[in-house]
């Protein structure tokens, strides 16, 4: 007869059996090792956001992309000692110990576009103004249509269907 069945790591074994000469073979039992990705991230209105992604020590995955900030885009991940991970990247056995936690933090790149003023009469380019590169929440105050045409008057600037004004303050284009 078999007194027990399992043991613990160093457990001092003793009078496993009452029949002389039974011979045992003790097999080691094996899991594979998992880890976490955490991605420390924010949602469109800037609150706090975490995803979790479990990885076995030998499974192969691919690094997530992060949810939409608005006048952002996604550039990457970074963990705490400043590495790099892009969407998409594939990963496999970042950490050996069983359940620990990759920390990664999104990088945002702030949206930017180009300014200019420009005039058109009977659909012929009359004049450009370059006003320069701006950011997604960064202001600016219209000026005066800086083009002429005789018999005409400025009356408004339009962007896509929107309309503004000279001295309206724009951003979030």
């Amino acid at each position: 007869m078999i007194r027990q069945s399992s043991f613990a790591d160093e457990e001092e074994v003793l009078n496993l059996t009452d029949i002389d000469g039974r011979v045992f073979e003790f097999k080691a039992c094996l899991y594979q090792n998992y880890y976490y990705i955490r991605y420390n991230s924010e949602d469109s209105y800037g609150a706090p956001s975490v995803r979790t992604q479990t990885l076995k020590y030998t499974e192969e995955g691919s690094i997530y992309s992060s949810s939409n900030k608005q006048g952002y885009l996604f550039s990457h991940w970074i963990d705490g000692s400043g590495k790099v991970y892009n969407y998409g990247d594939k990963v496999v056995g970042l950490l050996e110990g069983v359940g620990q936690y990759l920390d990664l933090y999104v990088q945002w790149k702030e949206i930017s576009y180009t300014v200019y003023y420009r005039a058109k009469h009977n659909e012929q380019l009359i004049g450009t103004q370059y006003v320069g590169v701006k950011t997604y929440n960064e202001e600016f105050v219209l000026i005066g249509c800086p083009f002429e045409i005789d018999g005409y008057q400025f009356d408004y600037y339009k962007v896509y269907s929107k309309t503004f004004n000279p001295g309206d303050t724009v951003s979030q284009l």
